[in-house]
């Protein structure tokens, strides 16, 4: 049976203590986690892109959706929502690494539904290179909701 044909399942106490204060106050973001990975060398948005959907997919944990119903918070597997992956390119910019970096912090304080199934997104960012070598691609924000 696949994950998503369950239904509504419980949730943990730490999830439950997430989802009333994100009910409380829907502009917190102290549950998110943000990551940076540098990719060196060549980096095709495309594939970049199947590879996170295809990530996505396989991880139950990213693709749940929460509700309340009779004061009980639960969570149910589903399908892959639509992956939210817009890309930057920043080698135009004087100065990259703080676009790129002001990019991400913004990507990290962007609000999140987790009723809707919004707990994952991706940001790519495409840095400048030195001369000579292939562009690096710089995967900001590789956020899990949990």
């Amino acid at each position: 049976m696949a994950t998503h044909d369950r239904g509504p399942l419980p949730v943990t106490p730490p999830q439950n203590g997430v989802w009333r204060a994100q009910q409380l106050d829907p502009s917190r973001h102290d549950h998110t986690i943000g990551a940076y990975l540098e990719i060196r060398g060549a980096a095709d948005p495309v594939l970049l892109a199947e590879a996170v959907r295809l990530a996505v997919a396989g991880t139950d944990a990213l693709r749940v959706r929460f509700a309340e119903e009779d004061d009980t918070v639960r969570q149910t597997p589903a399908g892959p929502p639509p992956l939210r992956m817009e890309t930057a390119d920043v080698t135009g910019c004087a100065d990259p690494d703080a676009e790129s970096e002001r990019l991400m912090r913004a990507e990290l304080a962007r609000p999140t539904d987790l009723g809707a199934g919004d707990v994952c997104r991706f940001l790519p960012v495409f840095p400048s290179a030195p001369p000579g070598d292939p562009p690096c691609c710089a995967a900001a924000r590789c956020s899990g909701r949990w």
